[in-house]
């Protein structure tokens, strides 16, 4: 996630991050956001999540 933090720490306007759809982890299968939603949301980025490249 280094990409993400060095464009945070510059002057950049961000609209959005798009990263992979939340996956079932764990014993439970729970959905899992990936960390690069957690960073995102944390700094008050939008999230896309598209369900795959193909449409």
């Amino acid at each position: 996630m280094p990409s993400l933090e060095a464009l945070l720490a510059s002057d950049i306007e961000l609209a959005g991050v798009v990263t992979n759809p939340d996956r079932p982890s764990g014993r439970g299968m729970a959905l899992a956001a990936p960390a690069v939603k957690k960073r995102a949301l944390k700094a008050g980025l939008e999230v896309y999540q598209p369900a795959g490249a193909r449409g």
